[in-house]
């Protein structure tokens, strides 16, 4: 690897920076030139720096190698190019260090002006950039305005591709949602139908901005999941909102499924579905709150519905009746859901707690008070935090107004492992 040093002229009394667990204090006075180093991790010296002006007025001048802000171990990203009175100008590049090569992975050009506007192409990299998301997007700047086409791409597996819709076949990467919602805006309620697989084509990832410079997509879009750059969405702009139907693909190297939502024109009522990683939630919105049936799907090894319940009608976002609920910490190897009943957004009554790993198993629960609803009464069983597959550890004991009383034993499996005592 070629390390990247140059010479800072600062002036300076206490510079300090915390990375990744290093803190690096440099306290001197008029220091004409210095070295700083940025971050070191595995015996290897990363540094960046540049010139600032004479003046000792602080503006950056002339060549600067510059770290991202989120510059750690799986996110060595580097922006290297000229400054003038303090401003971009010129060619910038941008370099990505990959397991040790630094590799050329975008970049564009400035004015000459000085004023730090970008023009012309341009390639950039997506916020949350590192080894596990490597999202780049290739498109053209007018007076630093993003126009017309832009694409998107998804490093995968040592090739950087641009992203294609697949056609919905058996073991194809990119799969089509299979659920089609039709709704009549005079109606609470969304009628569900399921649709034949449908193709999506040879369909480019990525859409067009407005040619006046506002930065407002317009027409179709096919865009990455913020959450996860395995997920992809296709739907319609029109002045920079989303608009009608859109369409959500898993690509996961199997044939999964997922859903699609439907913006209606009026915002009053929306069909939506909410990604979180590999939980889908689905369902509507009123003037900004959850009403009606929402369901939740895992989208891990097919989508399957594993939970859901209803909000009440009046719009104020409040559980009412039978849920069940995913856990918090809940994912392929701790598949924890809850089963009870809510009323007016309080938990009532009995809860029960299954764990799903081939056979869906209740390991725990308890009951709430009814009348003091949302307070824990008698007899627990609980999950610990961290529980999965291979640490499944609950705590047996009681509640009394909503507090732990008693002897509470912690539990390994079917392994006593240790108790607790709460003072009453």
């Amino acid at each position: 690897m070629t390390h990247l040093k140059l010479l800072i002229r600062v002036n300076i009394k206490r510079v300090e920076k915390l990375v990744d667990g290093i803190f690096i204090s440099v306290i001197k006075e008029q220091i004409n030139r210095c070295i700083i180093i940025l971050f070191i991790i595995k015996n290897i010296f990363y540094s960046g720096g540049g010139e600032y002006d004479e003046r000792d007025e602080g503006i950056k001048t002339g060549k600067w190698i510059e770290m991202s802000e989120g510059f750690y171990e799986s996110q060595q990203v580097m922006f290297i190019g000229d400054y003038k009175n303090g401003n971009k100008v010129d060619k910038w590049d941008i370099y990505f260090n990959n397991k040790g090569q630094n590799e050329k992975i975008g970049g564009g050009q400035y004015d000459e002006g000085g004023e730090g506007t970008k023009i012309g192409r341009w390639i950039e990299i997506s916020d949350d950039f590192d080894d596990s998301s490597q999202v780049t997007y290739n498109g053209e700047y007018k007076k630093g305005r993003k126009i017309g086409r832009w694409d998107i791409h998804f490093k995968i597996t040592g090739r950087n591709e641009q992203i294609r819709g697949q056609q919905n076949n058996e073991g194809s990467d990119r799969t089509k949602i299979a659920r089609k919602i039709i709704s009549d805006k005079n109606s609470k309620k969304a009628e569900k139908q399921d649709i034949p697989d449908i193709k999506v084509g040879n369909e480019q990832i990525g859409g067009s901005y407005d040619e006046r410079g506002e930065e407002l997509k317009i027409g179709k879009w096919v865009e990455l999941s913020d959450s996860n750059s395995q997920i992809t969405q296709i739907g319609e702009y029109k002045k920079g909102q989303k608009v009608g139907r859109w369409d959500i693909y898993f690509n996961n190297g199997v044939n999964n499924r997922m859903q699609n939502y439907q913006i209606k024109n009026d915002l009053q009522m929306i069909q939506w579905c909410e990604i979180n990683t590999q939980l889908t939630y689905i369902g509507e919105y009123k003037k900004g709150q959850k009403v009606g049936r929402w369901d939740t799907y895992f989208n891990y090894f097919g989508n399957k519905q594993i939970g859901g319940g209803l909000y009440d009608e009046e719009g104020e976002g409040i559980k009412i009746g039978r849920w069940i609920e995913v856990n918090d910490e809940f994912f392929d190897s701790s598949q924890v859901t809850l089963h009870g009943e809510y009323k007016n957004g309080q938990k009532v009554g009995r809860w029960d707690i299954y764990f799903n790993y081939g056979v869906n198993k209740k390991i725990g629960g308890g009951s709430y008070d009814q009348v003091s609803v949302g307070i824990k009464i008698g007899k627990w069983i609980e999950i610990k935090d961290n529980f999965k597959w291979a640490l499944q550890t609950t705590l047996n004991g009681e509640y009394e107004n909503g507090k732990k009383i008693g002897t509470w034993i912690e539990m390994q499996g079917n392994i006593k492992s240790k108790e607790i005592i709460f003072e009453h």
